[in-house]
């Protein structure tokens, strides 16, 4: 086997294909596995092209050795017998970071395989922007991973990345009717805020004693004003489909 050295690509992708996490629920270890493997595609330039000159039986090598080996060569740039790569790159860290990039080693052996094979790459959706922000958080949480100030860099050009805006939607046409029902949930949440407010007060000022004289008119107002604003909004929702529907 001979000590090639992962030389990484001029310049990573201006836009490689993240995943979407948001579509099956992942582990704490998976989700890390895969933001490394992200972070060797983006950071190192380590593309499917780098991947391909190596093959993933070399990958599959160097998954192995960061599983197995770390604990009895715990020393960079001190790697075990066998080592696929040049010695400047075996660079332990501790047990659950070098599973980690064995996980991400393992992937992209996978995917090596694969085209190796004819498979054409699955197009993935583009991901939630939160599921981004997590794989940061979770790359600054490491023990060994990312300083604070990296984390907040990486986030402000996640925030500021077009990949994750949302898509652009036409501005909804609202019909009389709507517009109707919006001014009717408008009032009735105000009346049932100003009706709690007011329970409140009440409570606080009569404790269990019974309420009268201007409180219990003020009480009592307080509850008509929010019995007619909710029959108010029913009318309103329950006119809303029918005139909609007039217009058909």
């Amino acid at each position: 086997m001979t000590n090639a050295t992962p030389t990484p690509a001029a310049q990573a992708p201006a836009a490689s294909t993240p995943w979407n996490t948001g579509l099956v629920p992942l582990s704490r270890a998976a989700f890390d596995v895969l933001a490394e493997r992200q972070r060797q595609i983006e950071t190192e330039g380590w593309t499917p092209e780098h991947d391909d000159r190596h093959g993933p039986a070399t990958l599959a090598v160097a998954a192995g050795y960061y599983a197995l080996c770390t604990d009895a060569f715990p020393n960079a740039g001190q790697p075990p017998l066998g080592w696929p790569w040049d010695a400047s790159w075996w660079k332990p860290k501790d047990f659950r970071r070098d599973l980690q990039r064995a996980g991400a080693l393992i992937l992209a052996a996978m995917e090596c395989h694969d085209r190796q094979h004819g498979e054409a790459p699955v197009e993935r959706p583009v991901p939630h922007m939160i599921d981004a922000v997590r794989a940061v958080l979770a790359r600054h949480l490491d023990p060994v991973g990312i300083s604070k100030a990296e984390a907040i860099a990486e986030i402000i050009a996640i925030v500021g990345d077009p990949r994750y805006a949302p898509p652009a939607r036409p501005a909804p046409q609202s019909s009389e009717a709507t517009l109707r029902l919006r001014a009717c949930a408008k009032t009735q949440v105000a009346a049932t805020r100003a009706c709690l407010s007011l329970v409140d007060a009440l409570i606080a000022k009569h404790g269990d004693r019974p309420v009268s004289g201007a409180d219990a008119v003020r009480l009592a107002e307080a509850l008509q004003r929010l019995e007619d604003s909710t029959a108010a909004l029913v009318a309103a929702a329950h006119a809303g489909p029918a005139s909609r529907a007039g217009h058909g």
